[in-house]
């Protein structure tokens, strides 16, 4: 006689059901015990019938007729995928008591890497390179210093986070993700998805074979809220998952650190918008730490640059959100066209300084766009290599 299902194995073909999503599953489990939970459902109860409404709960009925509980078990225990209930060793403690506890949380990877220090950092998809390299530049501080960055696995602000958390190879890094873990989602991410598993945790509470929908990623969201100590904001449009994730974090208590940003920068609106609702300012990497009571780790000395006077004037001309070539020749012709000025830089000259400031990796492009990601050191009368700079001197200077 084959051995009796545990409880989240009924939970975990529940939860294959269209449209059962947290709260309907809660609905559910406040009444019955999993299995219970199966037969209600199965048999049409009123009160199933009550929690899905009748088209649905005729859909829920046609789909368990057809689902053998026994095999979804076993597909998951085939795939290495952990099956945590909330009385699973391994469940997260920080959920136990949370408002909106997954019912169940799918596992890869290690589950018992909670740290005791976790910070959330997650922004937008649509992000500045400014945004990427501040998003991996707190990852790496972060997990240096002993602290789990938590964050959706999502394009743009959340893996850069993750890769920089990565690259310290310190503390584990942990992934909240809002699809199936048999489907990697956005599928970019897949080489990223697998260094994190591998690492660390990546978690979800969607069931196998279940489709990237559109629900599911606020729903994913208040778990990273609800997992984190501190929530950083680096970058959000005035709509988007960081800002719902933030008011998550908000409603649990956890501080809400928001990057400044440009006002004519889209990518700092939402950002903006926080601090202007009462939330702190990030003005340094090192305020997390700061926050969380830690003294940072010694970082690597960086190699000084210094650059020239014409170069630090165009560093300026670029500024910290994406701009052209076009524009840095009508700011600078705007420039010289104060009492006192001189013949503004032609083309050619302004193109010349902005590769300079490539090379010395101050300043990126992609596509057309150039955007400034680092400060200087130093401003200097000579060029980083110690000889007189080639070109014209300041801006406008012939």
């Amino acid at each position: 006689m084959s051995e009796p299902l545990p409880p989240e194995a009924w939970l975990a073909g529940l939860l294959s059901l269209p449209g059962l999503g947290p709260a309907r599953a809660h609905r559910l489990l406040e009444r019955w015990e999993p299995a219970e939970a199966w037969a209600a459902v199965a048999s049409g109860h009123r009160i199933a019938r009550q929690i899905a409404g009748e088209p649905l709960a005729q859909e829920w009925r046609r789909h368990l007729g057809r689902t053998d509980v026994a095999a979804v078990w076993e597909s998951y225990r085939s795939a290495g995928i952990g099956v945590l209930g909330p009385d699973s060793a391994g469940y997260p403690e920080p959920l136990v008591g949370d408002p909106e506890p997954p019912a169940l949380l799918f596992t890869l990877g290690d589950p018992g890497c909670l740290q005791p220090r976790r910070v959330g950092v997650v922004g937008t998809r649509r992000c500045t390179r400014y945004g990427v390299d501040l998003a991996a530049e707190i990852g790496a501080l972060l997990a240096a210093n002993g602290v789990q960055v938590v964050s959706g696995l999502a394009l743009g602000i959340d893996a850069a986070a993750h890769a920089g958390a990565l690259a310290a190879e310190a503390c584990p890094p942990l992934a909240v993700v809002g699809t199936a873990l048999d489907s990697p989602y956005p599928s970019q991410n897949r080489q990223l998805w697998a260094r994190v598993a591998e690492r660390g945790l990546v978690c979800g509470e969607a069931p196998l074979g279940s489709r990237p929908e559109r629900w599911r990623f606020p729903a994913r969201n208040r778990i990273i809220a609800a997992l984190s100590q501190i929530l950083v904001v680096v970058e959000s449009h005035a709509r988007g998952g960081a800002l719902y994730t933030a008011a998550q974090a908000v409603e649990r208590g956890r501080p809400v650190l928001a990057v400044p940003g440009p006002i004519r920068s889209l990518a700092s609106l939402g950002c903006n918008q926080l601090l202007a609702d009462g939330c702190h300012p990030l003005c340094e990497p090192d305020d997390i730490l700061v926050a969380l009571g830690l003294v940072a780790a010694p970082a690597a000395a960086a190699a000084a640059t210094v650059v020239t006077e014409r170069q630090a004037e165009v560093l300026e001309l670029v500024g910290w959100q994406p701009t052209s070539l076009a524009e840095l020749v009508r700011a600078a012709e705007t420039g010289a066209q104060a009492p006192g000025g001189v013949s503004p830089p032609s083309v050619d000259q302004l193109a010349l300084t902005v590769e300079e400031l490539r090379s010395l990796g101050l300043v990126t492009s992609r596509g057309p766009w150039l955007e400034r990601v680092a400060r200087p050191v130093a401003v200097g009368p000579i060029g980083p290599d110690g000889t007189e700079p080639t070109g014209p001197g300041p801006l406008g200077a012939g």
